[in-house]
């Protein structure tokens, strides 16, 4: 591959996973409300998502989503639901009393929220099956290309959903009262609900 071919890559990806969508706000709420080990879970199951998706969109399903409004709108939905879902889960749990909620639970799903808010985002699958076919020469060895925009799409997604999860757990800390963490859990759930309302506007 060559050189300035991957390095095109890396700023294209760049901007595209800096700019705040339903993913990044989920690595947020998760981050502020549960802490370190939830967010690095929750970052697990982006890399986790994504690589899927890639290989998907290799195979074939992001040229099916694109052609099958149905199908699109299935998986665009059940994303909306899962985001609402999450986001009515996190206000329920900020009423209870917080002693309730141990610290070996904290990171308790945030691993799945993360592979499956990534997975039901058919913008996604799309995508990747538009985005990749630029950077890859037919006339070299596709397996080789592939893998290596796989990896870098994984090094590229790590290192900056890491800076927003080190930033929003920064916020976390100073808040450590139990009245603090309670509304920590209803911004997060906000956060959520904002996420489900910005997938369901997708067209």
């Amino acid at each position: 591959m060559d050189f300035n071919v991957w390095l095109s890559f890396v700023a294209v990806l760049a901007m595209i996973t800096v700019i705040p969508g339903p993913s990044i706000m989920l690595l947020i709420g998760i981050s502020i409300s549960r802490g370190k080990q939830a967010a690095w879970k929750c970052i697990l199951g982006f890399l986790l998502g994504t690589s899927l998706l890639m290989v998907l969109s290799v195979l074939g399903l992001g040229a099916l989503l694109a052609t099958s409004d149905l199908l699109f709108q299935v998986v665009k939905w059940a994303g909306v639901v899962y985001m609402a879902y999450l986001g009515v889960t996190f206000i329920l749990e900020a009423r209870k009393p917080v002693e309730l909620v141990s610290q070996e639970n904290a990171a308790a799903g945030a691993l799945q929220a993360g592979f499956v808010s990534t997975l039901l985002n058919p913008k996604g699958i799309v995508f990747y099956m538009a985005f990749l076919s630029q950077f890859i020469d037919p006339t070299s060895g596709y397996f080789a290309q592939f893998s290596i925009l796989l990896l870098t799409s994984a090094g590229v997604i790590f290192v900056i959903t890491l800076i927003y999860a080190l930033a929003a757990t920064k916020v976390r800390q100073k808040l450590t009262s139990p009245r603090a963490q309670k509304r920590l859990k209803l911004f997060s759930g906000s956060i959520f609900l904002s996420g489900s309302a910005m997938m369901a506007g997708m067209k």
